[in-house]
């Protein structure tokens, strides 16, 4: 499954008051996150994700995401429960004259045969790639 999420950050959105915006998921684990910077925001627009009151990404609690006509995609292992499957992003951009638009793609597998096979399927590519055979 892939969640996507289209979310426009208002301009002047301080810390204090970030736009929080709900990502219902359903349970399983999250194998993949992309967040997509349109151009524009010159890193002015900034992301934090949590679940609960533990922030997931980054990582660090002091972390943020941040860019301007970036993409950062990273593999992932996040278990959700069918009682904690919402996250929440957490967005600001208090120094920006605009609106900005920004884009989530969450990769979820439900089982995990599913999952098995994701890193069955990885591993093989990598070691296709370390045999120089092209994938």
């Amino acid at each position: 499954m892939i969640y996507s999420y289209e979310i426009t950050v208002p301009a002047g959105t301080t810390t204090a008051a970030p736009l929080v915006t709900e990502l219902k998921l359903t349970k399983g684990v999250v194998h993949r996150f992309s967040l997509r910077f349109y151009p524009g925001p010159a890193r002015e627009v900034y992301v934090s994700i949590r679940q609960g009151v533990h922030q997931v990404w980054p990582t660090n609690p002091e972390g943020v995401f941040r860019g301007d006509d970036d993409r950062l995609d990273f593999d992932e292992y996040l278990e959700l429960s069918a009682s904690a499957n919402t996250l929440k992003m957490y967005t600001w951009s208090p120094s920006a004259t605009y609106d900005h638009a920004i884009a989530l793609r969450i990769g979820l597998i439900e089982n995990e045969a599913g999952l098995f096979i994701l890193k069955v399927l990885g591993g093989l590519q990598k070691f296709l790639q370390l045999m120089r055979v092209p994938v």
